[in-house]
């Protein structure tokens, strides 16, 4: 065999192993790749509905509701994998929050139905005024650490009007737990003041629409929710706390650069991405 020959042969035998070690860098730089684009586990707010209605005998509907409730899941990953048990958990507390406020519905809607069928065995369907509940998602707000829902409902007993309420939920989901703005500032009464005297001069130019001793229960916040919405501080009254039924649910939004001053450490790190 000339040397010519083997010089050759070594050369294609050195190719040969050049195009292995590349197809092989090739493989490991695809499942690299396919790693780092495996979706990150995410947290996702997800509504449920449910609704139903009790109808007598005749086809007379006595009572009804209709519920918009939130679900906090997380989503993501590689198939197959389980999310992060600390993600896990703070679904689980706040879902059991929801199944809390889906209990006391259900007991609020329970004594609506059996109002609604006394009234009707006892007058009859000329008599009879129907009952019902409604709760609705009206508002929510996510962020890489902060979760806000807004809830409205009514409580309809047959009467003139029916009862209007609003819930809130502030939930941290780095810690999965629920806060209110007393968690987020070392200046509580300062902090209050502020939201007040912005309350006080949105209610000015329309004074008459509100109770003339309403400003007790605005200075101390009675009978408000407050929760953290996309242009600043929400803070909605209960009907009649501080104006009649007509006004409905009184609501105020204070912006964010009016309170800046006022948040803890926890609070600037929880509304960082707001304020």
């Amino acid at each position: 065999m000339s040397a010519h020959f083997r010089k050759d042969r070594r050369r294609a035998a050195a190719a040969r192993r050049i195009r292995r070690a590349a197809a092989l860098l090739t493989l490991c730089l695809t499942l690299a790749g396919c790693a780092l684009r495996a979706p990150a586990w995410q947290f996702t707010l997800e509504t449920r509905r449910d609704a139903d209605d009790y109808t007598a005998r005749d086809g007379t509907m006595l009572s009804w509701y209709a519920y918009e409730l939130p679900r906090l899941t997380v989503e993501g990953g590689r198939p197959g994998a389980e999310p992060p048990a600390e993600m896990t958990a703070a679904c689980e507390a706040f879902n059991a929050e929801i199944e809390r406020c889906r209990t006391l519905l259900g007991e609020e809607y329970h004594a609506l139905e059996q109002l609604a069928i006394g009234t009707y065995i006892d007058n009859g369907a000329e008599g009879f005024q129907m009952t019902g509940q409604r709760f609705a998602i009206v508002e929510s707000r996510q962020t890489d650490r902060l979760l806000c829902v807004r809830a409205d409902g009514c409580n309809d007993w047959g009467g003139a009007h029916p009862v209007e309420f609003t819930v809130v939920w502030n939930f941290d989901l780095a810690s999965g737990a629920f806060v209110t703005w007393r968690d987020l500032t070392d200046r509580p009464d300062a902090l209050r003041a502020v939201l007040a005297s912005e309350m006080f001069a949105q209610i000015g130019a329309e004074a008459e629409r509100y109770f003339p001793n309403c400003a007790a229960r605005v200075e101390t916040l009675e009978g408000a929710a407050v929760y953290f919405a996309e242009d600043g501080v929400r803070v909605v009254f209960q009907p009649y706390t501080i104006a009649p039924y007509a006004a409905g649910l009184p609501q105020f939004t204070v912006p964010w650069k009016k309170l800046a001053p006022y948040w803890n450490e926890y609070g600037k790190e929880l509304l960082k991405p707001a304020g």
